[in-house]
């Protein structure tokens, strides 16, 4: 991903732009100039695996058990 499809995508998780429904759909990508027309800023994004790694929270296996409480 580059800096202009990083605009498009965070365009698209705003609701400005548009999503292709298949990967051969040609669709005009929404520029950094166009979507700062409609608020949005400060979009920043890193390759795939840069980041911290994901650590799940721990589950309260109690809590889905399916055991009404108080019985």
């Amino acid at each position: 991903m580059d800096n202009a499809v990083a605009w498009h995508w965070a365009s698209c998780d705003a609701g400005v732009g548009i999503i292709p429904r298949f990967s051969q759909q040609k669709i005009k990508l929404v520029s950094r100039p166009m979507a700062e027309r409609y608020g949005i800023a400060k979009v920043k994004w890193r390759l795939a695996g840069d980041g911290p790694e994901f650590v799940a929270q721990p589950i309260d296996v109690k809590k889905f058990s399916g055991v009404a409480e108080g019985t």
